[in-house]
């Protein structure tokens, strides 16, 4: 019996077919999404659908005639999909229309197709009838036209799962038919042409039915197969708009497949499409053409696009539909090889790369092996001549494509007679015999000028007419052409102004060739060891390389091309080596890996680059001057690419030195010849300024230049080195670079004073940084070094302090910008350190602990300074060395430490001892014992606050506390207790002394020591502080407050509870601290008035704790910051309270800015922008214009101080950092910004005469912002 429909639906189906426009697209959505929920629940049926709708599907009124087929089309395709709801039935699967009103549904939207009035709603109707499925269970369809009422959710699945399309073949095509005599696809709006598009995907995906058999190719109407090309041609002709190409290139991808079958198909099936298969290659060109007009893609979506379609996109669908079909290989690939040129812009040449790699990919090798010699033409063209000035596709970026092209399968060739590969067609191309040619010695004479046979063979650098020029220049005479050298001047200067020739016009052929063989050889192993063998050995042999890579025998010139030509070989060789795999075919059979990659051009190589590195190479520089370049004398030249071949070289080398096991320097000549090289480049020391640096202000500054390139040649060669050392790939080159680079270094380190010893510990401190084999074998000498007695003649203060970097480090964190120290290495080891590392530490440390240690030595320049650095030097060696110790070796080291710190009081002057001592204790394991840990906390803490202490003294003994207190308490059974030390450290007046900065260090430090591990004690320490903030004692509490800054400070505790000394940092600790500090700050803050004289101490004290906080977590709290900050800045610039501290106050200007800035505080910032915006801007301009009225008020009091080091708002950092807050304000609402324009354009106009540069140019780029505001302003 059928089911009554539920009331209401006509409703929804009247709301979306009114034509009345003030309709909401969003309530005719949900009348249509309400429709087919009623008829995926049961609730109606598609006939009660047709019935109920009728006088919508047959009135005369267009509009609303075609919203009516437009509902019905919607409510097939949601009921058919899976989602019809959003959300609520996202889980649905597809489910099977009923068989009954499918049949009838089908009918109907292919007679409407000839209604051009619904023709939309009628294209999608049919689209969605071809993709809908309708079930051939039995109980499918016992109730004509409706659905019995059931669970929704049971709908879901079904106990019968077979399913059938629900269009026959015969209805598929009547739909064909008539679509093509209805429909002109062209004369349709986007949104029509479109939804053709998809009708005729679904006709070429529509499989038919089981009880089909005998249906043969697509069902695209009942035309003949060559008529049905016409007619899908005829309907994407001339398509444009790129939603409608993506269609298109899907419908070609899939008309080859409908047309000629897929791979895997049955023999049987593919027989009965011979007749389409016909057709299809008699189409095949018209049918390319259709997708080739779109070739090289031009389309870039413009500003605002709201389509939504990017160049990628279409450029790979339609990559997709060029190679289709392997029928299309004759038109296509000679078509995709015009782009291929390096004169077009750079995205074309990329486009077209891509292009041909798919055509190979989807072509295979039989149908490119007629176009391989051309495809190497154009990968030839783009080769040599990259496109250039842009960012799409670069030289490097042309190389890859090739490179993947000669590793692809289609381009070995296969071997057959007359086919050849592209790895074949590149060796033995012409650029090579070019570039042999250039570097020929027969082109050269012994003076440098070319011979006469050379420039008649055609086969030089360069053409031109190499005729005389009648002109003179100013410099030896006049300039030859392009084969001619420059006649006149002395045999010296015409044979080196020659020799650049040579070489500027040798460049872009060798070059070129470099390209070719670096993009062959990146291919895999066997094309590697072809470029090598075929390709550079013989240019090598060409230029006269000896073979040990002697260049005695290479003319002038010459030398610079070899690196040009050898560098992109070896290093494509090298990703070969690495990335290619073993043995591979190629056109010429397997060639390989038994011999590795370099085989005997290797020690050549080796020679070539120890030479460029050792700078014996000269005119490199010419390869990147202009041509216009006139040289006044041998040194000029000499200066100006004096490391340019060097730093060439030095690549070379790491480049050698990085191959696998069995493909690199094979002999052990040439990795000696690579590591004595490097090993010479890393120990060199700067050039000497030439001749020409004539006046002391140009000699200085060449001293400069030439110090500048010195640091980077031998920071280059120690990273080659140490990479050499840490190689995984190959073991012997890691134990040849042990074994033949470290012995000089240690020779020199210990032979040697002052700059050589100094780059000797700085090399192999590099090499020590990545190689933990390295570091076990040159720890133990250099700890020895460092303890024997001093000798001011072998031992200076420069290579003292390059000893300590090289120990210690260059810094106590071991950050990414430093080169950590072997030392700092040993102890952060998970291994740990060697045995003789473990002995040789031991012994550093115990010997300057004693009474006996050696004196560091100083420098003569200064001797206070150079002792504090010596001493400096002392407190980092000890530290590293007894972090690098064991616990059971730490023992002893620790207890003498103990003895001396506890001795402390008794000391009457300062001795290095203490320092030590306190340096020893603050790089203890946790697990370490340390007896009398209580007392030496209490003795660290007072000498630490103690005003009659060093300065030294003092903070080693605080870092050394917090060190102690973070390792080793916060447990009963620990050596400070469960307090972790805390009472001892007030016992011995540490929270007394937070007036002055000692103190604060101490308390900072032992709240950041305790936090950082989540002690129990930390919380109640951070309450204590905030409560003091409350002090009537006003230093107390400005103490208080810059302690809680001092202990989220990154520096807070001293390197002692760093990682690289056995520190722990729990995560988020900082963020725990100021989220559980800040509203005991805050609090007081909001109570206002009724607190006023303890204001200035909670506001300094959020700052402090703002300032060292994550930054996240202080926008998180930006409603209750923000009100604050005008009143902060004002609080931290008043000179007459102790809270004035200009670091403080830029931090509070910096803090400010971030919320002006940073997009996740802006709204809290604009929400607060009417009520404390103009606080604020005022604020920042009274800071920025400081200097100025600093020079107001001592006009007018002259007694008063305004020293430059006062923590006052005299800082230059704070005007500077005021001015950029107020270039960032302008993004405040306008509403608080444009009240304030006067009173900035006046600050920032005052700011102008501020006696600091940086500032008066931040005053300039503020007063630009801001007077857009107001373009009459008089200020």
């Amino acid at each position: 019996m059928e089911v009554d429909p539920p009331p209401g639906w006509a409703a929804d189906v009247e709301t979306f077919v009114s034509p009345d426009r003030s309709i909401p697209e969003a309530s005719r959505a949900d009348a249509s999404r309400a429709v087919v929920r009623l008829l995926r629940d049961g609730a109606i049926s598609f006939l009660d659908l047709l019935r109920g709708m009728e006088s919508a599907l047959v009135t005369t009124e267009d509009a609303r005639r075609a919203r009516g087929v437009l509902l019905l089309a919607e409510s097939v395709a949601g009921y058919a999909s899976g989602a019809p709801d959003g959300a609520d039935d996202a889980s649905r699967s597809p489910r099977p229309l009923p068989a009954s009103a499918a049949n009838l549904l089908s009918q109907y939207f292919t007679s409407k197709l000839d209604d051009f009035a619904v023709v939309r709603a009628a294209l999608l109707g049919c689209a969605a009838m071809l993709r809908a499925r309708v079930s051939v269970s039995p109980e499918e369809g016992t109730n004509p036209g409706s659905v019995p009422h059931a669970d929704p959710g049971a709908m879901t699945t079904t106990t019968n799962p077979k399913t059938t399309p629900a269009v026959t073949r015969l209805a598929a095509l009547d739909m064909a038919d008539r679509f093509f005599d209805a429909v002109h696809v062209p004369s349709l709006v986007q949104a029509d042409r479109q939804r053709s598009y998809e009708l005729l995907i679904a006709l070429l995906s529509h499989a038919g039915a089981a009880d089909e058999p005998d249906a043969v190719g697509p069902p695209l109407g009942t035309s003949t197969p060559s008529e049905q090309l016409e007619c899908v041609v005829a309907a994407c002709d001339g398509e444009k708009d790129p939603r409608c190409v993506l269609l298109v290139c899907e419908l070609f991808q899939a008309l080859p497949r409908a047309f000629c079958g897929a791979e895997g198909d049955d023999a049987r099936a593919l027989s009965k499409l011979d007749a389409h298969r016909a057709a299809f290659a008699a189409a095949a060109e018209t049918l390319y053409d259709v997708v080739a007009a779109y070739f090289p893609v031009s389309f870039r979506p413009p500003p605002g696009d709201v389509v939504r379609v990017t160049h990628e996109q279409l450029a790979a669908t339609l990559r997709g539909a060029m190679c289709a079909s392997s029928a299309y290989a004759p038109w296509a690939v000679p078509h995709v090889l015009e782009s291929v040129d390096g004169s077009k812009p750079g995205l074309v040449v990329d486009d077209a790369l891509a292009a041909l790699a798919a055509c190979g990919s989807a072509f295979g090798r039989r149908a490119m092996a007629p176009h391989m010699r051309a495809t190497w033409g154009a990968l030839r063209r783009v080769l040599l001549n990259p496109p250039q000035g842009g960012e799409d596709l670069n030289a490097e970026g042309v190389a890859r494509w090739a490179t993947r092209m000669f590793a692809a399968e289609w381009a070995t060739g296969g071997g057959g007679p007359g086919r050849v590969s592209l790895v074949d067609l590149a060796l033995e191309d012409s650029c090579l015999k070019d570039a042999a040619a250039a570097l020929s010695p027969s082109g050269v004479s012994e003076d440098g000028e070319e011979n006469e046979n050379a420039e008649k063979s055609g086969g030089g650098c360069c053409g031109g007419s190499g005729h005389d020029h009648d002109h003179d220049h100013d410099h030896g005479g006049g300039g030859g052409g392009c084969g001619n050298a420059r006649p006149g001047g002395g045999a010296t200067e015409g044979a080196a102004a020659s020799a650049s020739e040579v070489t500027k016009r040798g460049h872009a052929l060798v070059a070129g060739a470099g390209r070719v063989l670096g993009a062959v050889a990146a291919s895999g192993v066997a094309a590697a060891s072809a470029a090598i063998a075929r390709g550079l050995t013989p240019l090598l042999d060409a230029a006269g390389l000896g073979p040990t890579g002697d260049v005695e025998r290479v003319k002038p010139g010459v030398a610079p091309l070899l690196l040009v030509l050898a560098m992109p070989t070896i290093s494509g060789a090298l990703d070969g080596s690495i990335f290619g795999g073993g043995e591979e075919e190629t056109g010429t059979g397997t060639i390989g890996g038994a011999q590795g990659v370099l085989g005997a051009c290797g020690p050549r190589l080796a020679g070539l680059f120890a030479a460029a590195a050792a700078k014996t190479i000269k005119g490199a520089g010419a390869l990147t001057r202009d041509d216009g370049v006139e040289y006044v004398e041998d040194e000029e030249e000499a200066f100006v690419d004096a490391s340019d071949g060097a730093i060439l070289g030095i690549a070379g080398l790491r480049a050698l030195t990085a191959f696998p096991t069995g493909h690199g320097l094979s002999s052990g000549d040439g990795a000696i010849t690579a590591m004595r090289a490097l090993v010479d480049a890393a120990t060199r020391p700067d050039d000497p300024p030439p001749a020409f640096a004539s006046s002391a202000a140009n000699d200085e500054e060449t001293t400069a230049y030439l110090a500048y390139v010195g640091d980077d040649v031998r920071r280059r060669a120690g990273e080659a080195l140490g990479a050499a050392a840490a190689s995984t790939r190959d073991p012997d080159m890691a134990a040849a670079a042990i074994t033949h680079a470290l012995p000089p270094l240690m020779k020199l380190c210990e032979e040697c004073a002052g700059g050589a010893a100094a780059r000797a510990l700085a090399a192999a401190a590099r090499v020590a940084a990545v190689s933990s084999a390295a570091r076990k074998v040159a720890t133990p000498i250099l700890c020895a070094f460092a303890t024997r007695p001093r000798d001011a003649a072998a031992f200076d203060a420069e290579s003292w302090r390059a000893l300590v970097d090289a120990l210690a480090g260059t810094s106590d964190t071991a950050s990414t910008t430093s080169t950590p120290g072997m030392l700092q290495r040993a102890a952060t080891d998970a291994e740990g350190a060697s045995p003789e590392e473990d002995a040789a530490a031991a012994a550093l440390a115990t010997t300057f602990l004693s009474p006996r240690a050696p004196a560091a030595p100083a420098g003569p320049e200064d001797a206070s300074a150079s002792a504090s650095a010596s001493d400096d030097g002392v407190v980092r060696l000890v530290r590293a060395a007894v972090a690098a110790c064991a616990v059971e070796t730490q023992e002893p080291i620790v207890a003498a430490a103990i003895e001396i710190v506890l001795a402390a009081r008794e000391r009457r002057e300062e001795d290095g001892a203490f320092k030590a001592a306190a340096a020893a204790l603050s790089a203890t394991r946790p697990t370490t014992r340390v007896p009398s840990c209580v007392d030496a906390v209490r003795a660290l803490v007072a000498v630490a606050v103690d005003d009659a202490s060093s300065e030294d003294d003092a903070t080693a003994a605080s870092h050394a506390a917090s060190a102690l207190m973070h390792k080793h308490g916060g447990a009963a059974d620990s050596a400070l207790g469960p307090d972790s030390g805390v009472g001892a450290a007030k016992a011995a007046g540490a929270f007394a002394a937070l007036r002055s900065p000692r103190g604060v260090r101490v308390v900072g430090g032992v709240l950041r020591a305790l936090a950082a591990r989540n002690d129990a004690t930390a919380p109640a320490l951070a309450a204590e502080l905030a409560s003091s903030l409350a002090s009537e004692d006003r230093e107390l509490a400005a103490g208080a407050a810059k302690a809680l800054g001092a202990a989220l400070s990154p520096s807070g505790g001293g390197p002692g509870v760093a990682k690289t000394f056995h520190g722990v940092e729990k995560p988020l600790f900082r963020q725990k601290l100021f989220s559980t500090t800040l509203p005991s700050i805050l609090t007081p803050l909001r109570a206002g008035a009724a607190d006023l004289a303890h204001r200035p101490a909670r506001l300094s004290a959020l700052v402090h704790l703002a300032a060292h906080a994550p930054t996240p977590a202080v926008l998180q709290r930006g409603d209750a910051v923000v009100p604050l900050l005008a009143e902060a800045m004002r609080a931290l610039a008043d000179r007459e309270t102790p809270f004035a501290d200009k670091d403080a106050l830029a931090s509070a200007i910096t803090l400010t800015a971030s919320f002006l800035s940073d997009e996740r505080a802006r709204d809290v910032l604009h929400a607060h922008a009417d009520e404390h915006g103009g606080g604020i801007i005022d604020a920042l301009c009274a800071l920025g214009t400081a200097s100025a009225a600093g020079r107001a008020r001592r006009r007018t009091k002259p007694d008063e101080r305004f020293a430059a080091g006062d923590p006052t708002i005299m800082s230059a950092v704070v005007r500077e950092t005021a001015l950029e807050a107020l270039l960032a304000a302008v993004a405040l609402p306008f509403s608080a910004v444009y009240p304030q324009r006067k009173a900035v354009m006046k600050a920032a106009t005052a700011a102008l005469d501020d006696p600091k540069r940086r500032v008066r140019m931040a005053a300039g780029r503020c007063r630009e912002v801001w007077r857009k505001l107001d373009p009459k302003c008089a200020y």
